[in-house]
């Protein structure tokens, strides 16, 4: 099966962001039907770890809807 968000060359990065556009509005859901809504009990598991306190920096790779980072900050 071709995927059509795939494009070599130039355009690749343009494709890439329409894919993410397209996925993103959908992507916390996916996430709640794909773990059983466990994903929400690991973030927030993260966030305790991590100990993040006022003046502390952190750096949320790969961040999917930023859900991580905003309360990180």
């Amino acid at each position: 099966m071709a995927n059509k968000f795939y494009e070599p060359g130039e355009r690749r990065a343009s494709r890439v962001q329409d894919l993410f556009a397209t996925v993103a509005p959908r992507y916390d859901l996916v996430n709640d039907l794909q773990s059983f809504g466990l994903h929400r009990y690991w973030k927030r598991r993260l966030i305790q770890l991590a100990r993040v306190r006022p003046g502390n920096r952190a750096l949320d790779l790969c961040c999917g809807t930023g859900d991580v980072a905003f309360v990180l900050a």
